[in-house]
């Protein structure tokens, strides 16, 4: 698995670059640079575990009220987080 997400992926940065044209690409490069160096650190084991324990809908609280909710793993929120901080 590569180290950088970003940066080891040829053909991605290509396609990015082609579908966002020269200025937004080189505007974005710093934000992706910076995810492509997250995700195999910070984002693949988090998006592991959050694929193991799935989001529960809960129906009713501990008094038996109707809340209809769902419950997401901290690591979907940690990513959640993370990625919304990017913009």
């Amino acid at each position: 698995m590569p180290d950088h997400w970003w940066r080891d992926d040829e053909p991605l940065r290509r396609a990015v670059a082609a579908r966002l044209g020269a200025d937004d690409a080189e505007r974005s490069e710093p934000l992706f640079d910076e995810m492509g160096r997250l995700a195999p650190a910070f984002f693949a084991p988090r998006a592991r575990l959050a694929d193991r324990h799935r989001p529960v809908l809960e129906r009713y609280d501990a008094r038996g009220d109707r809340i209809d909710r769902v419950a997401y793993n901290p690591a979907y929120e940690e990513m959640t987080r993370a990625v919304y901080g990017f913009g």
